[in-house]
């Protein structure tokens, strides 16, 4: 029974490990999302005001968090009219996609869809690839299928 117990925690930490495994793919990157720096409105105070001293940050103000670009999609995902009316209460408001695209050979891409000037980006996007997620997964299933027919032979 210990001995079970001790080959499912192994093979849980190396299909975690496989799972988690950082493939390089930056120099294969040709998607360039053309976004400009909206500076702020020069009529409301900065939002990001910090107390150096006490490395104190303020949460950005809900006038910032507006989706103010004219572009009408964060990477896919189409902007909702929401966001550009109300601001959400964080930091950074993402936007999540995925494609399924078997050929490529990155995991995820992110990037930043709206950069407002002293705040840093207030939107971004990821855009996961389903399709090279599911091909590891298979790959790691096939292969602790494999090891643990070796490992019962024993």
């Amino acid at each position: 029974m210990q001995k079970l117990i001790i080959i499912l925690l192994l093979i849980t930490f190396v299909f975690g490990l496989k799972v988690l495994e950082h493939q390089c793919g930056h120099d294969k990157f040709r998607e360039n999302y053309k976004y400009e720096s909206i500076p702020q409105d020069p009529v409301e105070e900065s939002s990001d005001i910090r107390n150096l001293q006490n490395k104190q940050a303020l949460p950005k103000k809900e006038t910032d968090m507006r989706f103010k670009y004219s572009n009408k999609k964060c990477g896919l995902v189409p902007i909702p009219d929401i966001d550009r009316s109300q601001g959400k209460n964080s930091d950074l408001h993402l936007y999540i996609s995925y494609t399924v695209e078997r050929g490529k050979n990155t995991l995820a891409h992110a990037g930043w869809c709206q950069f407002i000037d002293n705040l840093g980006p207030t939107h971004g996007t990821v855009n996961f690839n389903l399709g090279l997620l599911a091909a590891k997964i298979w790959k790691i299933l096939l292969n602790l299928k494999i090891q643990w027919k070796q490992l019962s032979m024993k």
